[in-house]
């Protein structure tokens, strides 16, 4: 383990290299941004980071590997884009995600965000496995899902993928059109041509990523359900949408809400 004298930007995890950089003024912002510090206490904070273990980014990744589970079953059971898990596991830190990470993982919370104590502790369930296949579909066909006695007979699926998320005996999903949902930059981000799982059953709330049938044009599509001021409307994810929000009315149907995709 380096010590504090011997480390240098190289040693030191990619959350603190940002603060490192400032060494020759002589005195560099906290991560937090809640106050000054001197290099050497910066040295020092960073020691006390390497006696403590690895980063919380490293800690996740470590304990994705322990479960024997791939980016993509990680990004479809927690809803996060691939890219933001694999920005995580290198060292963005996202307080919020970490009991996300810790139930999709049954691992520690505790270990995840300080590094002590098992990376499963002993009241730790075993890591989450497929539940089940369900039926990759058209957009028409999902559409018309809630509608059918026995969806199954809708017609013949494209495929049967593999859902590793809980998810209802009705759930199906699609694959993504367009770029209307694509945000790299956000907390989620649907690039087009992935695959996402859908459940019927979920009650939507606000937030939630969800498939809507627009009775007015006949059409089916994606997007982020938002609750304002008792109204509904749809978002769209990508910032660069020509429109980003449109309201909804009692001629749109919920179709079904979105618990995960599998990105390709």
């Amino acid at each position: 383990m380096p010590t504090a004298a011997a480390i240098s930007l190289r040693d030191i995890p990619a959350d603190s290299q940002a603060a490192m950089r400032s060494f020759q003024s002589g005195s560099v912002m906290d991560a937090d941004c809640t106050g000054f510090r001197t290099t050497r206490q910066v040295l020092s904070v960073t020691a006390f980071r390497y006696k403590m273990g690895m980063t919380v980014g490293e800690r996740i990744k470590k304990a994705t590997k322990a479960r024997g589970m791939t980016v993509d079953e990680l990004a479809a059971v927690t809803g996060y884009s691939r890219s933001n898990i694999y920005d995580i596991f290198r060292g963005d830190h996202q307080p919020k995600a970490l009991h996300k990470f810790a139930g999709a993982l049954k691992a520690s919370l505790q270990y995840l965000e300080s590094g002590r104590g098992e990376m499963f502790g002993p009241s730790a369930e075993e890591g989450p496995s497929i539940k089940g296949q369900v039926p990759l579909i058209s957009w028409v066909q999902a559409g018309n899902w809630n509608d059918a006695s026995d969806p199954y007979a809708v017609g013949d699926a494209e495929d049967w993928l593999a859902c590793p998320a809980k998810h209802g005996p009705r759930t199906y999903c699609l694959r993504v059109r367009g770029p209307s949902m694509y945000n790299p930059g956000g907390r989620y981000s649907y690039q087009e041509g992935s695959i996402i799982f859908v459940d019927p059953d979920r009650r939507a709330e606000h937030g939630d990523r969800v498939i809507v049938r627009l009775e007015d044009s006949a059409e089916t599509t994606f997007k982020q359900l938002i609750e304002e001021g008792g109204e509904l409307y749809l978002r769209a994810l990508n910032p660069s949408w020509p429109e980003p929000i449109i309201k909804i009315n009692s001629h749109a149907t919920i179709c079904g809400v979105v618990i995960g995709q599998w990105a390709q």
